[in-house]
């Protein structure tokens, strides 16, 4: 199987989607669990947004742009939180 980074992003199959999202949120996050809650919650909330996981969305660039732009999101405003709320810290 060729890598999924070398492939268009419509022949991904759930295993890449899920691969990339977690390298995604590990450039934003030292820690891989908070990394691996990232990429859950991205797909929670493409699923709730859209109704189907981004590998079966008709629109794979767009569901990939979505997804990225969510993880960042995610993570600025739970970095946004810890700073507020010291004691609450989660993805540094």
């Amino acid at each position: 199987m060729r890598n999924a980074t070398k492939r268009p992003i419509a022949e991904w199959s759930e295993t890449d989607w899920l691969t990339q999202l977690g390298k995604l949120a590990c450039q934003l996050t030292a820690c891989a669990d908070d990394a691996a809650d990232l990429a859950h919650t991205c797909l929670c909330a493409f699923y709730d947004r859209f109704g189907c996981y981004p590998w079966q969305h008709p629109n794979s660039p767009s569901a990939w742009r979505w997804c990225c732009h969510k993880v960042r999101s995610l993570w600025v405003d739970a970095h946004r939180q810890a700073h507020c709320h010291p004691h609450r810290r989660r993805w540094r």
